[in-house]
């Protein structure tokens, strides 16, 4: 690959333009009936061209020889107008126009349509920080040649050129896990999509367990009209309900109570998911989860604390779910542009940069940890809402004059550092 070794993130256009060749599917499917055959709700081709976006790509031009046919364009037109859809497309069927495409200046990538790319790879491949064994060289005269079925290897080079690296485009087969060639790789590409749907700071129980149940609720939403924000109400309903069985108080409207905020949380997982794998995510949505989580926890709080004053007519509870609200509404405003913050970079992969993000991440993780909701379930079991309760109330405040203070120590290190600078100025 001694010819790819110029494209680096220094030497890539601004405008970064490929070329997706189209692969005949398999007999006895049609062009239309393949690519628009769903991989976690989302079109196949679909799916990768988004993906091709995400990853950098603001112009790509799709070729197959029967693409321009009158039944052909209709479904691609109806694709194209995808809200989702930011980057330039188009598409091409006559060896002439490929060979334009593939000869503008900024077009330095193939990319096999047959396989199923991710978003990651090409954001490497783009920036020339990864540098796969299985992208290689390839001459513009052998891309019309890819169509054909199966085929993922460029073709039309003699050996020494592949040996030498000789090629004037990349091309890029996808890994050999990602082809789709038969139709059982759809249910496969589907589920390795769900399985890698979560987030990368999740919890020990949210990895263990409740992963493992939201993703059954998001293979079943994925299939439906629903989008990310329906889904985050319908959790937050079910919390809020769940808070009214607490708030009748007794044991068996409080089991109740933390079973269904088990089965919010679980559907409040299932939304991320849904949003990251349909490319439907967005800042409002992840302002919105926030907020629906914390107002169903102190919702549940406050109603726990009422539901055992109800039940023993000891009024240290009440006080108790009052605490607990309070505690975690200061917590909240002071972690809420950090949780955002920290939320995005999360669903986006990405680590904490630097020293304080990387504290801000920790302190997120504590408030945004859901673990807490298993704790409540085994104490209605057992009847000790009132531990559970105690506990929330002196652990929450605990932590938001943990937070005050930091926040205190920092403003007054900024300006103790401000005075010192300037104190020989007077």
């Amino acid at each position: 690959m001694a010819n790819l070794q110029e494209l680096t993130s220094e030497n890539i256009p601004d405008s970064v333009r490929g070329v997706m060749v189209l692969k005949d599917p398999p007999a006895p499917y049609r062009l239309e009936d393949w690519y628009l055959r769903p991989i976690t709700g989302v079109p196949f081709l679909l799916l990768n061209i988004l993906n091709l976006q995400r990853g950098g790509v603001d112009h790509l031009t799709l070729y197959h020889p029967d693409l321009e046919s009158d039944n052909e364009s209709t479904w691609l037109e109806k694709l194209s107008e995808d809200r989702r859809l930011t980057l330039s497309l188009d598409w091409v069927s006559k060896a002439e126009a490929l060979g334009e495409a593939l000869g503008s200046s900024q077009c330095r990538w193939v990319v096999n349509g047959g396989a199923l790319h991710r978003k990651l790879d090409i954001q490497r491949l783009l920036s020339g920080t990864d540098d796969k064994d299985w992208v290689r060289p390839i001459q513009a005269d052998a891309v019309p040649a890819l169509t054909e079925f199966r085929q993922t290897s460029p073709t039309g080079e003699s050996a020494k050129d592949k040996e030498e690296g000789v090629g004037s485009l990349a091309y890029i087969p996808g890994a050999p896990d990602r082809q789709m060639t038969r139709r059982r790789d759809f249910r496969r590409q589907s589920e390795t999509l769900l399985g890698e749907s979560g987030l990368s700071n999740d919890s020990l129980m949210d990895r263990l367990v409740t992963r493992q149940i939201s993703r059954q609720l998001t293979r079943f939403f994925v299939m439906t009209p629903l989008t990310p924000n329906q889904i985050t109400f319908i959790a937050m309903i079910i919390g809020l309900f769940s808070a009214a069985c607490f708030w009748s108080g007794g044991y068996e409207a409080s089991l109740a109570g933390a079973l269904l905020l088990l089965l919010s949380a679980w559907v409040d997982c299932a939304d991320g998911e849904v949003a990251r794998l349909k490319f439907q995510e967005s800042p409002l949505g992840g302002v919105l989860d926030i907020w629906a989580d914390n107002i169903v926890h102190a919702a549940a709080f406050f109603s726990i604390g009422m539901g055992l004053y109800f039940s023993t007519e000891n009024g240290i509870y009440k006080t108790l779910g009052t605490l607990a609200v309070v505690g975690s509404l200061v917590s909240f405003a002071l972690l809420q542009s950090s949780l955002i913050d920290s939320k995005m970079r999360a669903t986006q992969g990405e680590s904490a940069q630097n020293e304080k993000q990387k504290e801000d991440a920790s302190l997120v993780d504590q408030m945004a940890n859901r673990d807490f909701i298993y704790f409540l379930l085994a104490m209605a079991l057992i009847d000790q809402l009132g531990i559970f309760i105690a506990l929330t109330a002196v652990g929450s405040n605990v932590f938001a004059l943990w937070l005050m203070f930091r926040r205190y120590r920092g403003t007054w290190s900024s300006s103790t550092d401000w005075c010192s600078k300037n104190s020989g100025k007077a």
